[in-house]
């Protein structure tokens, strides 16, 4: 879980490749490697977990998956500069689209907030992301 949440994905293939349990969990939280390379937007880690047969639909104990991570920036409030929030944004966007590729759908919010996943995509708005994920949240909107 390190390796993902690190984005080592030489050494998420060669754990993979050793045996680990794809869909194992943390005793806390119930955390899967996938949700942890998502909620870090490692999208080469993403695929190659997804790929090797890690679930899209594995949830932690709150039930929240792996795209529920990677849309709420649940990163702490510091002063980021403008060209860094962007990369950020356009690394969570592309984890975002290819969980979604894959049949993950948002739960009605997300880890650490109160709101439903309209907020999720206000804070991702924040952070510098773009509106064309709307479709996204609008679906599983209809879908909840």
């Amino acid at each position: 879980m390190i390796a993902a949440s690190l984005g080592k994905t030489k050494f998420v293939k060669g754990l993979i490749a050793a045996g680990a349990t794809l869909d194992a969990r943390t005793t806390k939280d119930g955390l899967t490697a996938l949700i942890f390379a998502a909620d870090f937007y490692h999208l080469d880690a993403v695929q190659t977990l997804i790929e090797a047969g890690a679930s899209v639909k594995a949830t932690d104990k709150q039930e929240y998956s792996a795209i529920d991570y990677a849309i709420i920036p649940n990163k702490e409030e510091v002063s980021v500069p403008d060209t860094e929030k962007k990369i950020q944004a356009d690394r969570a966007r592309a984890v975002i689209k290819y969980l979604d590729s894959k049949g993950a759908v948002p739960k009605k919010g997300g880890p650490g907030t109160g709101s439903d996943v309209g907020g999720a995509l206000g804070n991702l708005l924040a952070i510098g992301g773009q509106a064309d994920l709307k479709d996204l949240v609008d679906r599983a909107r209809q879908e909840r």
